[in-house]
């Protein structure tokens, strides 16, 4: 993309990317990778009642649970829907803290209750930061790579030239 013909229309928080400014805090360097988390389940955090599915989907594997969606509808049946995808997340999340060194900041989504993911911090030895402070530029500045499930804060990130990687393609058992 060329700069001068950047034009991002119906969204003006994405004009933040455009900036000298910003572009030059990208550059900045870390010694160790820090992968930033941002999906959404808002099911399963406006859930009335005492389940912690975050705590209770991290501890537990996704296998150890039965595929609720007709085979021949499983795109766009419960599988695929926010108990799917917040179970897959906390698997990923268990599986970067068992198998590797990299620091984690989770950004809940607008609409979660981030005292719901507090506990990852404890779990996983303060590797995992629950962030809801922050804005999401600062979020981005602050993450070398984006792990997300359909999140629009993966273009952000892709406006910055930062790798975004989707667990879409984990529901499938045969991938």
């Amino acid at each position: 993309l060329v700069d001068e013909k950047l034009d991002i229309v119906g969204n003006p928080r994405l004009d933040i990317y455009k900036s000298i400014k910003f572009k030059q805090n990208l550059q900045k360097q870390k010694n160790k990778i820090t992968i930033g988390v941002a999906f959404s389940a808002k099911a399963v955090s406006s859930y009335y009642g005492g389940e912690n599915y975050a705590l209770n989907f991290y501890e537990s594997p996704m296998h150890s649970y039965p595929i609720l969606a007709n085979k021949k509808r499983g795109f766009e049946d419960i599988i695929w829907r926010d108990h799917a995808i917040l179970h897959k997340m906390m698997e990923c999340l268990n599986k970067i803290i068992l198998t590797t060194d990299f620091n984690i900041v989770l950004r809940p989504g607008p609409f979660e209750d981030y005292r719901k993911f507090l506990f990852l911090e404890k779990k996983s030895n303060f590797r995992i930061k629950v962030d809801y402070k922050s804005s999401l530029p600062e979020f981005v500045l602050n993450t070398d790579v984006l792990l997300t499930c359909w999140s629009t804060v993966g273009l952000e990130f892709l406006i910055c030239d930062k790798p975004v990687i989707s667990i879409a393609g984990l529901f499938d058992p045969d991938d």
